[in-house]
């Protein structure tokens, strides 16, 4: 009887060491769970944790919706408050930049609509009763180049090997024409009789250069002759980076004091009033200078022209006056545009003597 208590107590106690035993093992378990579960989290991208990851467009580190980021981590935008968000094209009065010009007009107002869309329909492209005498848009697919402003020059292409003037490329407005200046391709383009005659003259388009010349590469050129006597106007990019433009004279030109980068686009222009002739790049005026000759020079009509990409002299290009890079949106005015008008003509906003291009 004494034995079978003895063995009873001894049976309940080591019952009891097992089960703490277990209990222990268990608990042990359990927190490797939660640490494994830690762990995953951390490295897991989650909603909430204040750090964009994985497909989230936003984290703001809670789970709360109605303050600009949703418990989902999706940006919350409201079409109507004024600000431009996420995919909308504008929003009431924040066109977040554009410009009938930058959506490829000539002017007018631009509007917003109701869903935050771009509305066009108050912009114009049309010429009549402006000064404006050249505009190529650079978006044909054809070998010619249609004028815009109503007038009758027309621009060919021309080129001295295949591949070295490209249609249909990027642009800064719609598509741009790439010319290849090098000495085994060189392209241009041909516009017609030249423009001059005129008291005022304006000409501006967009560039992106991809190399520079030892010497002079022409933008836009009324030409006949390599000397004083040939010559109504040029715009081109010399080998100092600068732009330079002259009216009348391929001698003493004006030059810019900023530099023409590679790889952008830029807005550059020149003006000529009859007695000052001024750069502009990027809607900014950048250099001035007294030019006193009169009327821009009438040139003979059966031998002048204005070329894209290069000069001519007597009908044979110049090796060494080719441009490449892009060409985009060319304009001829018979008037000299203000500093705003050329910064709206470069798609830009005019205010506090600034101009400020948003597209």
């Amino acid at each position: 009887m004494k034995f079978s208590t003895f063995r009873l107590i001894f049976v309940l106690l080591l019952v009891t060491v097992m089960s703490c035993d277990d209990s222990s093992s268990n608990n042990s378990n359990n927190t490797n769970n939660i640490n494994n579960t830690n762990n995953t989290n951390n490295n897991d991208p989650y909603c909430g944790n204040n750090i964009v990851e994985g497909d989230e467009e936003c984290d703001d580190g809670n789970l709360h919706s109605n303050d600009g980021c949703s418990a989902d981590c999706k940006f919350e935008y409201s079409c109507g408050d004024g600000i431009v968000e996420y995919s909308e094209m504008c929003d009431k009065t924040d066109l977040d930049g554009n410009t009938c010009v930058s959506e490829g007009y000539l002017g007018g107002e631009l509007l917003c609509t109701d869903s935050c869309a771009i509305d066009a329909e108050s912009c114009t492209s049309d010429a009549t009763g402006t000064a404006l005498v050249g505009w190529y848009k650079m978006d044909s697919l054809s070998g010619q180049e249609e004028n815009f402003a109503g007038t009758n020059n027309l621009c060919l292409v021309r080129s001295f090997g295949e591949g070295a003037v490209l249609r249909d490329m990027p642009g800064k407005i719609g598509s741009s024409i790439f010319f290849d200046g090098s000495f085994d391709l060189r392209g241009f383009m041909d516009c017609g009789p030249g423009y001059y005659g005129m008291e005022e003259i304006t000409v501006e388009t967009w560039v992106q250069v991809a190399s520079y010349p030892s010497t002079l590469s022409v933008l836009v050129a009324s030409s006949s002759t390599y000397d004083s006597t040939g010559l109504a106007f040029y715009m081109a990019i010399n080998g100092n980076f600068k732009l330079e433009a002259s009216v009348g004279s391929w001698d003493n030109p004006l030059e810019s004091t900023s530099n023409i980068g590679t790889s952008d686009w830029n807005h550059v222009a020149f003006t000529y009033d009859g007695s000052n002739i001024s750069l502009y790049i990027n809607g900014q005026l950048d250099n001035s200078s007294p030019l006193a000759i009169g009327p821009v020079p009438t040139l003979s009509e059966d031998e002048s022209r204005v070329f894209v990409g290069s000069n001519y002299i007597a009908n044979i290009a110049e090796n060494d006056h080719f441009y490449t890079g892009y060409i985009d949106e060319i304009k001829v005015w018979t008037e000299a545009r203000s500093e705003q008008e050329i910064c709206e003509d470069a798609g830009g906003i005019y205010q506090n003597n600034n101009c400020e291009i948003g597209f």
